[in-house]
């Protein structure tokens, strides 16, 4: 497809080696950028996975009536070593949030498309530390900057720990062992040189994490128990770090 003028070439290849913290799942989905014509000489550039996290496969994209080119994957793998429990609910996977794709110095950009905003209700807007907790609804947008850029982790439904070491310039989420909540998911990451912002997509079983304004993405489903934890959404807590937050419940637009 082309993108801003520029040809782009969406792939998921089968069998690619793990490489460090790259290619982490057993099926990778990415894009190379296309210099030259397909038709003719060409070179493909750049390799770069689409999504860092869990569940993500077989992205699809279409040009919508406004020239936006958009976005939307698989939110499941095949043949993987976890589980999703919904299955015994009578259904198994979903779709990721439509995403916006745009350039910016050679790469590509993912955010959830502008139409979200809409849905958005109930702005909280606040500043974390150690030992912050905030209850986000059921669906939730939820905004994360750092007062200054410096290293941070908060984890989600007391299971799922979100961290940016700015030592080692790595970006991970990892569930805790033996998770009652990953269905048998473990640990991702991606080398990150530096940290400026973290949206955060949460659903009753999906959770989309979008950093420095899309610039790296992780996907997974996660299955808390909200009648045992005795809540009606997702609870947030804050472990280290320190900085601002904004935070909305995403409702349907009558």
């Amino acid at each position: 497809f082309l993108l801003e003028g520029q040809r782009v070439l969406s792939v998921s290849p089968q069998g690619l080696e793990p490489q460090g913290l790259d290619f982490a799942n057993l099926y990778q989905s990415g894009y190379f950028m296309v210099r030259g014509d397909l038709d003719g000489e060409y070179a493909l550039e750049n390799f770069r996975e689409w999504d860092r996290g869990f569940d993500f496969y077989a992205p699809q994209t279409f040009e919508g009536k406004d020239g936006r080119r958009i976005l939307i994957g698989w939110m499941g793998m095949p043949d993987r070593d976890y589980v999703n429990h919904t299955v015994s609910r009578g259904w198994q996977h979903c779709m990721t949030i439509p995403r916006e794709l745009t350039l910016k110095d050679g790469r590509i950009l993912q955010n959830p498309v502008r139409e979200l905003e809409d849905w958005r209700r109930e702005e909280r807007a606040d500043a974390w530390k150690p030992g912050s907790q905030v209850q986000a609804g059921m669906c939730s947008d939820l905004m994360i900057e750092s007062m200054d850029q410096d290293s941070f982790k908060f984890c989600i439904d007391d299971d799922l720990v979100i961290n940016y070491d700015k030592d080692k310039k790595i970006f991970s989420m990892e569930f805790l062992p033996d998770s009652p909540i990953s269905g048998g998911r473990t640990f991702r990451g991606v080398a990150l040189d530096h940290f400026e912002s973290l949206r955060i997509l949460l659903d009753t079983s999906a959770l989309e994490l979008y950093i420095n304004e899309g610039q790296e993405v992780f996907s997974t489903r996660i299955y808390p128990d909200f009648s045992e934890m005795g809540a009606d959404g997702h609870w947030v807590t804050f472990l280290e770090g320190s900085g601002k937050m904004t935070l909305w419940k995403l409702e349907e637009t009558k």
